[in-house]
């Protein structure tokens, strides 16, 4: 279906009417409904907004009218309030605003940034978005990343709410640090999984090699420290994550250099001749067929385990965790190039 950019306004100015003139005392026009044990929002205004942009889809020129209209909506609309006695006498006072129905479809579309930046513009009260976000929020899929989470809470709790809202205003807020905080332990819990996994085959191959038990000492080492409480790094944790990195390089070196009935060479960087530690890296490099960008990856991380500010770097825990997961798989990395191509020297 062909549509001009002047029946599209007709059309989404309708649909927002239809969505007002039905918005009644204690109902809103969404329902939380249980559909194959799952709950999701059941929302037919913005159905049919979701299936009017799905006929824009040919038209640049619309899907971008489209866009701005929902975000106008969303950072302009005022909201209305309904008074009504509820069964106890007491007064309520309903929420109903545009806002609500550009929010949700905004969101549906995948168009969160475009919502965040929205809402972040809005200086009207904005109830019913709480309101709508309190079911939203329920429903199984995850609409939001964890920056995007993080972004919103920050918006929402700035966002004005009528007094009678405000509960819902801190539930929501609560639920909102709560699903980032069970996005962020599952990244992290993947992660970590990721990186055990990897020093586990670390120690597997050191193992089948025969290379010296020393270097899985300092694995273990290094896991103690960083599972304990003490906050700060000393040099002497330092100094085993250099001698690891250097100890394990230097002995895969040697291995192939005796496979290939040879000295490792000396190179030169320019007039300098290079020291062991350079020697080393360049011979895996040829050896071990290794891209330039990895090269260049683990001359920068040998760099910093020796450089002065380097260690300034790393005495931080968190960086120095960073250091020695980025180390495992530089290993895991050189261990398994030497598997393939020198198997059981």
């Amino acid at each position: 279906m062909e549509i001009n950019p002047e029946e599209l306004k007709i059309y989404m100015d309708t649909i927002f009417d239809e969505d007002k003139y039905n918005s009644t005392k204690g109902l809103f026009n969404w329902k939380l409904i249980t559909k194959e044990q799952t709950q999701i929002i059941e929302y037919k205004y913005a159905e049919d907004l979701l299936n009017l942009f799905a006929n824009c889809e040919n038209s640049k020129t619309n899907k971008k009218k489209f866009v701005e209209y929902l975000k106008f909506k969303l950072e302009e609309a005022d909201e209305e309030y309904i008074n009504y006695i509820n069964q106890n006498y007491n007064t309520i006072y309903w929420p109903y605003s545009e806002a609500g129905l550009a929010s949700y479809t905004l969101i549906k579309l995948g168009l969160t940034s475009e919502f965040i930046d929205s809402l972040n513009k809005r200086r009207k009260n904005s109830s019913l978005i709480f309101c709508l976000f309190k079911d939203l929020l329920n429903e199984k899929q995850i609409n939001f990343n964890i920056q995007e989470l993080y972004y919103l809470l920050n918006i929402l709790l700035k966002l004005d709410t009528h007094y009678n809202h405000e509960s819902v205003k801190k539930k929501v807020l609560k639920t909102i640090n709560s699903r980032n905080y069970l996005l962020i332990q599952d990244k992290i819990k993947g992660i970590n999984l990721e990186i055990n996994r990897d020093k586990q085959k670390v120690i597997e191959i050191i193992k089948y090699l025969d290379f010296d038990e020393k270097y899985n000492f300092f694995l273990m080492d290094i896991d103690k420290f960083l599972n304990s409480e003490n906050p700060l790094v000393n040099s002497g944790m330092i100094g085993n994550l250099r001698a690891f990195m250097e100890g394990i390089l230097g002995d895969i070196a040697k291995k192939i250099a005796t496979n290939n009935k040879e000295e490792i060479p000396r190179y030169n960087h320019g007039k300098e001749e290079l020291g062991w530690m350079g020697r080393v890296r360049q011979y895996l490099k040829i050896n071990l067929d290794l891209s330039e960008k990895d090269h260049k990856l683990i001359d920068a991380y040998i760099d910093i385990l020796h450089e002065e500010g380097g260690h300034s770097f790393i005495s931080n825990k968190d960086y120095f965790r960073l250091s020695r997961n980025i180390g495992i798989e530089i290993v895991l990395l050189i261990l398994s190039k030497f598997n393939q191509k020198y198997p059981k020297i």
